[in-house]
């Protein structure tokens, strides 16, 4: 304890007649400086500080004050009077505060330290910082209100407090920080590998850096839950980017590079994105505490606004006035979300005591309704005014540190690991880091999608997110991929959409690994119960077509527009580095331009126009580029090195849906198809499907009724099965073949004009197979005389009673009977050249054999 000091002998009375020193003057004698003091606030002519004064002599003859006291007040009056403070407002605002702690009753301990510190900021400190020390310190005693306006206040309820000046930056020591029992942190593309997509391991966490205590992370930015403007400054992902503090700017720690990933055997890799660990996670660094401060330990914080006030329970920390801020250390925020309990508790802090807003990093977040463990991240207060519609004001707001948070109660069948972070009442899928998160959504036993995003929103009905990457599952080792769409999931009804989204993967097909195909089309819908997904387009549909190309597919047209108006071919570029750096499949944006001497913007943003087109994917995080077959198939096929085909299948479906995939058979029809050829020239081997609809089967197999033509030859009928691999049409029940004639024009007999010929079955259908080209020759690079060719199984008749042979003097006892035949070189233009053996039947004469 310390000692009780004398009291001073009662000074003059007051209203007293005493000489009045000269203005700018102030005794060192107490009595005789009570005194100067009226004199001098008296010439203000200012009602308030007449009264400062006036209440000052009266706690000067009160005997509240000791000697020692009362010669501190009066050895402070003298350095200010020597720094040129004015009676108004800087001797009022020392009055204020000395009188606001006599009021409050502070012990004669307390009242030393409040005036030895005000003695070492009037030493110490410039005018204005002490004057805020000042005003604040009188507040503070008076209505326990650290600040107050019109729009906001800051109060302080219960707890202790001391005065204190800091000659260093020493904020309270921090708090032992919470233990977490949430379960390890698994990375997202670890917790269940899709069997199309590379897996990826994180790369190890750098070494924290230190930061400012407001590094800019709750922005409009990462909670904005549209997407992002497009290729050549896109990272696929609408990664959230934190903008520059407004503090000085904090130390970066140094990346370390993330490790290649592992590719998982699968039947064609998917450009689905895996987690990707980018980022460290910045600690905790208070901002200057140094100079007069108030210190508060165990009290809690009453944040107020007209509309809006919240409560930072049991905290501690120091006020300091001179830079209007408050340094906090612990404490706890508790509110309800749908009348569930949530809860922050805080470790270090700080915030601008004159607004009603804070950030606190890190900080535990525990929400029992929802989270099956705390999770740790930052945590956003800001008082605004509701939107008009809007349930809440999009605050509090939490964001987890990484994808370590598990839900629960999402959904029947819904699997969630990732980021977790709250605006207001609604949950969404941001982490600091950037790291992706998952959903597995499950029925019948079954997976049968899962998707991962960056920026999913958790609603109780429905969940969205502006881009995921969406694996479908058909069987165990086929899927339906995209990198980036739309996604909207109905938990209540069971339906996914998934719709083009904005940015970099606007035009970015579905990739078929069952089909081997590329599906372009703008919206697809699943009711997940059922085994029927539908594929349909939404803009100008009678003139718009949906699009399904075989993986093999490749034109010049299409590699040269990739090039376009650059001086290098970005395919050239990538696969080129890849080449000269011993095949290598993952490399960085900065390694290639450094190796080819070019900037790293303009590789960068050739990388994303083909990361769009998807011969690569990339990852604008980690500027890592990692090769797609489809890259090398190009150029390969471009220098002649590889063979290739011409499927591209077209759908214009204005009353409908383009496709269905049926998950029952795999097949997936289509719908729309005029017409679709199986090589560059038209004219050689296409297809009319009847009804214009086609049946897609497995490895680009395909199922049609309806017409053939290879040049000259018609082929019609049912169940007609092309072949990939043996590139060959099984025309299984043929109908009819019609060989057409050769008309007067380019004909060697220029007079005549010859008539078209149908060979008609002889049971009720007949068979055979169509070879349109050599299986190793698909692209019809190399001229191979010999196809197209047709061996039929089954022979045939041809009949000659029609009215261009002999005016229709013959019925039909009189026909030609071809048995099994087969013929090559079915474009040759010489048609005289095809000839069948046979018998022919003239119905009077005996049977005439043609020797074969």
């Amino acid at each position: 304890m310390w000692a009780q000091q004398a009291k001073p002998k009662p000074p003059v009375a007051a209203g007293a007649v005493a000489a009045p020193r000269p203005k700018g003057k102030l005794s060192q004698e107490p009595a005789q400086y009570i005194l100067d003091v009226q004199a001098m606030m008296a010439s203000t002519n200012n009602a308030a500080a007449k009264a400062s004064a006036a209440s000052l002599q009266q706690l000067w003859a009160s005997n509240k004050l000791t000697a020692t006291q009362q010669g501190t007040i009066v050895a402070v009056s003298q350095q200010m009077l020597e720094k040129k403070y004015r009676p108004r407002p800087h001797f009022e605002s020392l009055f204020n505060a000395v009188l606001a702690g006599a009021n409050q009753n502070l012990s004669d301990q307390q009242m030393t330290e409040l005036l030895g510190v005000i003695a070492k900021a009037v030493e110490k400190e410039d005018l204005l910082t002490t004057e805020k020390f000042l005003t604040n310190t009188a507040q503070f005693l008076n209505t326990k209100t650290l600040y107050r306006s019109r729009y906001n206040n800051l109060r302080v309820v219960g707890g202790n407090f001391t005065f204190a000046y800091n000659e260093n930056d020493n904020p309270l020591p921090a708090p032992p920080r919470p233990k977490l029992v949430a379960p390890t942190p698994v990375p997202v593309a670890k917790t269940e590998p899709l069997p199309t997509t590379p897996a990826a391991k994180p790369a190890a966490k750098p070494k924290p850096a230190k930061k400012k205590s407001n590094d800019g992370w709750d922005t409009a930015d990462l909670w904005d839950s549209g997407s992002d403007n497009g290729w050549g400054n896109d990272d696929g992902w609408g990664t959230p980017k934190k903008k520059a503090p407004a503090k000085a700017p904090a130390k970066t720690a140094a990346k370390t590079p993330a490790k290649a990933a592992t590719p998982v055997k699968a039947p064609e890799p998917a450009p689905e994105p895996v987690f990707v660990d980018n980022s460290s996670y910045d600690t905790y660094m208070a901002p200057p505490t140094r100079g007069p401060v108030l210190i508060i330990k165990d009290a809690d914080l009453l944040m107020a606004t007209p509309g809006d006030s919240i409560v930072l329970r049991k905290t501690s920390g120091i006020v300091v006035p001179g830079r209007s801020s408050f340094v906090g250390q612990g404490g706890q925020m508790a509110w309800t979300i749908n009348n569930n309990p949530v809860t922050a508790d805080m470790t270090s802090y700080d915030f601008d005591i004159a607004k009603a807003e804070f950030t606190a990093e890190p900080v535990t977040l525990t929400y029992p309704a929802v989270l099956e463990a705390p999770v740790e991240g930052a945590f956003s207060y800001k008082s605004v005014k509701k939107k008009p519609g809007a349930t809440d004001s999009g605050y509090p707001r939490f964001i987890s540190l990484t994808n370590d948070a598990r839900v629960k109660n999402l959904g029947d069948n819904i699997r969630y690991v990732g980021g977790f972070s709250l605006a207001g009442s609604k949950m969404l899928s941001a982490s600091l880091d950037g790291s992706l998160s998952r959903i597995t959504v499950e029925a019948d036993g079954k997976t049968k999608f899962a998707a991962t995003s960056r920026a999913y929103v958790l609603g109780d009905s429905i969940i969205t997110a502006a881009r995921a990457g969406v694996t479908i599952y058909q069987d165990k080792a086929d899927s339906l991929t995209h990198p980036g769409v739309k996604l909207k999931y109905s938990k209540r009804g069971q339906v996914l959409q998934l719709n083009r989204e904005d940015g970099l993967y606007k035009t970015t097909p579905y990739y078929d690994s069952y089909h081997q195909m590329e599906i372009a089309t703008e919206l697809l819908t699943w009711p997940i119960r059922t085994p029927l997904i539908d594929f349909s387009m939404l803009t100008a549909k009678n003139q718009v077509t949906a699009s399904f190309e075989s993986k093999e597919f490749y034109t010049n047209t299409r590699y040269q527009q990739i090039k376009a108006i650059n001086k290098l071919h970005p395919l050239q570029m990538v696969v080129g580095y890849s080449q000269t750096h011993g095949d290598a499949k993952t490399f960085t944006v900065a390694q290639m331009a450094a190796d080819l001497k070019v900037k790293e913007a303009n590789v960068r943003s050739a990388v994303s126009g083909l990361a769009r087109d998807g011969y690569v994917a990339w990852n604008a995080s980690t500027d890592e580029v990692t090769l797609l077959p489809k890259a090398t198939h190009y150029v390969r096929s471009s220098r002649g090195k590889k063979d290739y085909d011409h499927i591209a299948i077209k759908s214009l479906s204005p009353g409908g849906k383009n496709a269905t995939l049926d998950l029952n058979s795999n097949d997936l029809i289509v719908r729309g198809v005029d017409r679709f050829n199986f090589s560059d020239d038209s004219i050689t081997v296409y297809v009319k499907p009847d009804s214009s609809t086609i049946r897609i089967q497995k490895n680009r197999g395909v199922l049609f009724n309806g017409t053939v033509v290879a040049s000259a030859f018609i082929f019609k009928g049912k169940e007609f099965k092309f072949d990939y691999d043996g590139f060959f049409i099984d025309l299984v029940k043929i109908d009819s073949i019609i060989v057409k004639g050769k008309n007067s024009k380019g004909s060697v007999m220029k007079t005549r004009k010859d008539t078209d010929f149908a060979l008609t079955n002889k049971k009720k259908s007949s068979s055979g197979k169509l070879y349109i080209n050599d299986p190793k020759n698909k692209s019809g690079r190399k001229r191979l005389g010999a196809y197209p060719s047709f061996d039929a199984s089954t022979g045939a008749y041809v009949f000659f009673n029609k009215p261009e042979v002999l005016g229709g003097a013959y019925d039909t006892a009189v026909y030609f009977d071809i048995p099994p035949f087969r013929l090559d070189s079915l474009n040759n233009k010489n048609r005289s050249a095809v000839g069948f053996k046979g018998t022919f039947m003239s119905g009077a004469f005996c049977r005439l054999s043609k020797p074969s």
